[in-house]
């Protein structure tokens, strides 16, 4: 009757952290949504600022709608974060597969980090492998999303020197994405968690870098989902190197 009880608690803890689980992702789910819309019109208000839609701005006011813009852009992309992690613990997430252009990837992903770097006064640079064929197969909004997550850590993590974000080709059925930065590099104990979901190098309460740690336990999940595999090469003081594998898939009749 002793074992007989305890399997019934078993199954009543299991159960309830399964409800608590779904009630968290749905919670988060909403919430995220909630929070998008004032952000994105906050976004294009400040755009129309910039474009002197309202009137010419001087300098100082184009610096602090430079600023709002940015400020607000990470809080989305922080908001997107939560959203993305509630829909791979619901098993919502999917990965589509379509053509698109390497060089777009590359292109959209500058876009938006080179405001960033600059204000950090880091240099960004980007390469495109010749060798990469002009169209892929894949999911480019979460390829996007793979990138920006890489770049933008970068940018948070180097205080001076140079970003890079490179597109190459490694061999017949192999093709690489990799950040490489000058920044503070991470421990060798850290890794592996480091992709583990709400972790940070610094966990503390005070931790110097923003952000909710969720970057990378994305990174991480959105590569599996990919069938790829995701390697970093890091010593503190050293810099950092990500380093994306995926398959690749190249669109039907095209070299």
């Amino acid at each position: 009757m002793r074992e007989v009880g305890i399997q019934k608690n078993i199954a009543l803890a299991r159960d309830q952290a399964v409800e608590a689980s779904r009630f968290k992702s749905e919670l988060i789910g909403r919430v995220s949504h909630e929070l998008r819309t004032p952000l994105h019109a906050i976004l294009g208000y400040t755009d129309m600022l910039q474009s002197d839609l309202y009137g010419s701005l001087n300098e100082q006011q184009q610096r602090t709608t430079g600023r709002i813009f940015t400020n607000t852009q990470k809080l989305i992309m922080d908001i997107n974060g939560l959203l993305d992690q509630a829909q791979i613990e619901s098993g919502r997430l999917h990965i589509r597969t379509e053509p698109f252009r390497p060089a777009d990837l590359l292109s959209h992903v500058e876009n938006i980090i080179e405001v960033m770097a600059t204000e950090k006064g880091l240099q960004l640079d980007t390469h495109l492998d010749p060798a990469l064929p002009e169209l892929l197969h894949g999911d480019l909004a979460r390829l996007q999303d793979i990138l920006i997550n890489l770049a933008q850590n970068a940018v948070k993590f180097t205080d001076q020197g140079i970003v890079t974000v490179e597109a190459l080709r490694e061999g017949d059925h192999t093709w690489t994405l990799r950040v490489l930065d000058t920044g503070a590099g991470i421990a060798k104990e850290a890794h592996l968690t480091i992709f583990e979901p709400f972790q940070q190098v610094d966990g503390s309460i005070t931790r110097k870098f923003g952000g909710v740690g969720l970057g990378l336990a994305l990174v991480k999940q959105l590569v599996d989902n990919m069938k790829g595999e995701i390697l970093v090469e890091s010593e503190p003081g050293q810099g950092s190197i990500f380093t994306v594998h995926l398959p690749l898939m190249i669109p039907e009749n095209i070299p």
